[in-house]
């Protein structure tokens, strides 16, 4: 989920990856494919859940903010590949 949206299956395979550090912020980053219109911006809150097979939320693996996101578009196939960075509320 970022800010009020969930992207149950825009997450790009492979690319998760969490980073947590005790007493220090964990950091997180990933790729999503999502249409032109959606556009993920500095400032956003994230929340990354597990969920099971009926959509049940199950885990929370990482909560944040948006630090960075970078996209590319691909006009050919109507596509955006968003990459975005993370950070947790850790000050």
């Amino acid at each position: 989920m970022i800010g009020d949206n969930y992207y149950t299956d825009n997450l790009m395979e492979n690319s998760l990856n969490i980073t947590e550090q005790l007493n220090e912020r964990s950091t997180c980053s990933f790729q999503l494919k999502t249409d032109f219109y959606c556009l993920i911006e500095k400032g956003m809150t994230v929340a990354l859940y597990e969920a099971n097979e009926l959509g049940v939320i199950t885990k929370l693996h990482f909560a944040g903010v948006v630090n960075d996101s970078k996209y590319k578009d691909y006009y050919n196939q109507n596509v955006r590949i968003q990459s975005i960075s993370c950070s947790d509320m850790h000050y």
